[in-house]
Parts: structure tokens; C-alpha cells; sequence
């Protein structure tokens, strides 16, 4: 793809004080396990995870409303999401144990850890939060570098963070990056959705309409961004 336009000055500004501020408020917690982030312990029963989270979601409320702040809302209640899942928890409370001592261990827990990251990537991406799933993606891959969607994902930030006046030949440009690991990784859904949307970009709504159908949750924001898209 060639390279994009540089953004406008106060555009890059906004996105790297987005950036910024979620890279000191995650940074400090990117090497604690969901049990150290909501400070309970392996074992501790699902009401009671459930009362550290909104404890802790509420400190985290009265102290800020800036994109730091929020994205570390969507980091305890990514733990949350686990360790109120009775097994979910203790499928990932066995994981921590062996990653003490196993390198293979530490890696299954650290490939654990990425997805739900790049899920919420995605996400942001398509909520304008750009430079949150920057630092999500980017995280993702230093705790997963065998994932093959990640550079990809990347590559859909930086064309969403492109102006628009040669939006068309981007365009063209991430199709082509896109349906190359789509054709490696087929049924890779997030891959699906972000090439419809460069497809609605490009004006081709039969094509669009149906990768957004393959989408496992048809209320996903990338999937109203799509819409939204077409209808523009």
C-alpha cells in the first residue's frame, strides 16, 4: 500500500494525546495477570470478583474521564469477562501457575491475554479510538508475535488515520494487503469485517454486505461502521 498522506497537525496531535495517555495509564499494568489488576485471588468466588470489579470500576470512574482512564475501564473488565467465568478462571488460574515455571506455559497464558486485546482493537478502530488500539495491537503482539493478524490490524489503523482526499487509492491499496491474509487465515472474521469496510469505502455494497454477514455479533460497531459507510 502507498504510503498515506500525513495526517493534518491537529489530527496527529489528538492521536498521539490519545496514545499517550493510554500508554501511561496501561504500561504500568501490562505485566500484572487479571487477578493482580483486580486484586483478588485465584479461587475467589464470582460475587466476590464481581464486587472487586465495580469497586475498582468505580475509583477509576470518579478519577478521570480522559482516553487513559477509559481504556483502563476496558482492561478490569476484560478480567472481569474471565475470572467471573467459573471455568474460564480456572482454566487461566492454571495457566498463571505453570507459566511460573514453564516457558510454554508463559506463552499459552500470554496468547490467552492477546486475544481479547486484539477483539477489543477491533473495536476501537471502528469507535474513532485510534490511538487506544494502537497500543492494544501493539501489546497484542509483544505478548503474542506468532499472530499474523496484527500487522494487518495495524496496517487498518494507519489507513483510518489517513485524511480522506486519497482515501480511494488506500483503499485499494489495504484490499489487497487484506484478501492476501484472508486467504491464509479464511475464516478470520475481524480480517472479514475490515475488508468490507474498505470495499463500502470503495462502493461495492454486494461485496461489503456479505463479508459483514459473516460477522459473529451483526451489532458490532465495525459492522455499524460498515453500515454507516455505505450510507454515506
Amino acid at each position: 500500500m502507498s504510503a498515506p498522506e500525513a495526517p493534518a497537525p491537529a489530527a496527529r496531535s489528538s492521536y498521539e494525546a490519545e496514545l499517550g495517555s493510554v500508554r501511561q495509564r496501561l504500561a504500568p499494568l501490562s505485566g500484572q495477570t487479571y487477578h493482580q489488576l483486580l486484586r483478588v485471588t485465584p479461587g475467589t468466588a464470582p460475587a466476590q470478583v464481581d464486587r472487586a470489579y465495580r469497586f475498582l470500576a468505580r475509583r477509576v470512574e470518579d478519577e478521570g474521564d480522559d482516553p487513559g482512564w477509559r481504556a483502563t475501564q476496558d482492561l478490569l473488565r476484560e478480567a472481569h469477562t474471565v475470572l467471573r467465568d467459573p471455568e474460564r478462571a480456572a482454566l487461566y488460574a492454571q495457566m498463571v501457575e505453570r507459566s511460573e515455571s514453564s516457558s510454554a506455559a508463559a506463552r499459552e497464558r500470554q496468547a490467552f491475554e492477546a486475544e481479547p486485546k486484539v477483539d477489543r482493537a477491533l473495536k476501537c478502530m471502528a469507535e474513532g479510538r485510534i490511538g487506544e488500539a494502537t497500543f492494544l495491537l501493539t501489546w497484542a503482539e509483544k505478548l503474542d508475535p506468532t499472530r499474523l493478524d496484527v500487522p494487518v490490524l495495524m496496517s487498518v489503523v494507519d489507513f483510518l488515520r489517513a485524511p480522506r482526499q486519497h482515501r480511494e487509492q488506500d483503499a485499494r491499496g489495504l484490499q489487497t494487503i487484506l484478501a492476501a491474509e484472508l486467504a491464509r487465515q479464511p475464516n478470520d472474521w475481524r480480517l472479514k469485517l475490515c475488508q468490507a469496510l474498505v470495499l463500502a469505502e470503495l462502493g461495492d455494497e454486494r461485496g461489503a454486505q456479505a463479508l459483514m454477514l459473516e460477522s459473529p455479533d451483526l451489532d458490532h460497531p465495525m459492522v455499524r461502521l460498515v453500515r454507516s459507510t455505505l450510507r454515506a
